[in-house]
């Protein structure tokens, strides 16, 4: 569609907001007598150290739902429609929203389509859901909201009808999507790798009190600005946890290392440094000029953790590593997709290690699907067998 042709907005959203169990209850068999069902999530990780889901956002085919999580205080009647294997839950970006859900509430997923990566396995180069609808839709959705506090309550009328868009449209989404990959012949690749995004699983959440280490420019420090890094980045930890906000928002990275570079020991010091901004100075000012002065007499020592880092591939799967990364590179590129849909670093490492030398072998291999295995797996063999006779011969010569 021609970027000239002038947009249409979206009909005004009301949605079925959702605040009692039994209500929640109620939407949880209707969507089960569903075959399809679009579902969003919106979460606080912007405003609050210990990020929460705030809404869970539903369209079935005519009616829209918004689920409260802060006012039903619990999300258990979800847990059956998200396991079942006969309502299909179409999202867009699916591996954020099903991490959250999965940490928050120990949620299964089963039957999932995934909009975002449906459109990145045909090859579309914008795949935001707001270029989506504008080249499949003709519709301009406003993303104003996007970064809205959605743990304030009460919830505007503009935030619920911006939370109600980001699923209105998936039902139709999906199906144009899903004649394309049919049409493609992409379908059974797109269900295989929706099945993945399902079997994600959330990292665990810690504080690493040596992780300082690893923000930009510490390592150019002297011990004397590491020391107060250290005690500044550990300090902020505390605040944040005791505010509940994020940790960026009382004080950034950079701003640690810049502290630590001026090391100002006074307040007016540390006014006239301007790393601070106002309300930093007047909250937290006294208490990072105590830190930094602290910081600077103490003795305590420091010790850089050793990065425990996988243990480094040998030579010949380092070989074949790089050849399987320029098949990749080539095969996306005759795809018209990004590299990472054929194939991802860690299954072509696998690949490299395990060095599958049949198709039979290639079933052992974790991530490599019956699809990729039908489609891409006799070039694999090819080129994983290349390589290892190309560092065999140069093995023998060597010798």
């Amino acid at each position: 569609m021609s970027d000239t042709t002038e947009r249409q907005l979206p009909v005004p959203c009301t949605a079925h907001l959702i605040t009692t169990l039994e209500d929640l209850d109620d939407l949880a068999k209707r969507i089960l007598a569903s075959p399809m069902v679009a579902v969003d999530t919106e979460s606080d990780s912007l405003y609050s150290y210990n990020e929460k889901i705030c809404l869970v956002q539903f369209s079935l085919p005519g009616d829209d739902y918004i689920v409260d999580p802060l006012a039903t205080y619990s999300l258990e009647p979800l847990a059956d429609v998200f396991a079942s294997p006969a309502v299909e839950k179409i999202f867009h970006g699916a591996d954020y929203d099903l991490v959250s859900l999965k940490r928050g509430y120990g949620f299964h997923f089963a039957n999932i389509f995934d909009t975002m990566l449906a459109s990145r396995i045909l090859g579309y180069k914008n795949c935001g859901l707001a270029a989506l609808l504008a080249e499949k839709l003709n519709l301009q959705i406003d993303k104003s909201m996007q970064r809205s506090d959605w743990g304030h309550r009460p919830l505007s009328q503009e935030q619920l009808a911006y939370a109600c868009l980001d699923t209105r449209y998936l039902l139709t989404l999906h199906d144009l999507l899903l004649e394309e990959l049919q049409q493609a012949g992409r379908e059974q690749e797109a269900r295989e790798a929706f099945a993945e995004l399902a079997n994600l699983e959330p990292r665990p959440r810690f504080f690493d009190p040596d992780g300082f280490w690893s923000i930009k420019g510490v390592g150019d420090l002297d011990e004397s600005g590491q020391r107060i890094v250290r005690a500044l980045y550990r300090w902020r930890e505390d605040q944040a946890r005791w505010e509940d906000r994020p940790v960026f928002k009382i004080i950034s990275d950079r701003c640690l290392v810049a502290l630590a570079k001026e090391q100002p020991l006074t307040s007016e010091a540390l006014r006239r440094s301007h790393i601070l901004s106002d309300y930093q100075l007047m909250r937290y000012g006294s208490q990072v000029v105590d830190i930094i002065a602290r910081a600077k007499r103490s003795k305590d020592p420091l010790h850089r953790p050793h990065r425990q880092s996988r243990e480094r591939p040998d030579e010949t799967s380092l070989i074949i590593y790089e050849k399987l990364r320029a098949w990749r590179k080539q095969r996306a590129g005759e795809r018209g997709v990004e590299p990472d849909v054929v194939a991802s670093n860690d299954l072509l490492m696998a690949l490299a290690n395990q060095r599958p030398r049949t198709l039979a072998e290639l079933e052992s291999i974790a991530g490599l699907g019956h699809w990729r295995r039908s489609q891409y797996g006799a070039e694999l063999i090819a080129v994983i067998n290349e390589a290892l006779q190309h560092t065999n011969r140069d093995e023998e010569q060597h010798h």
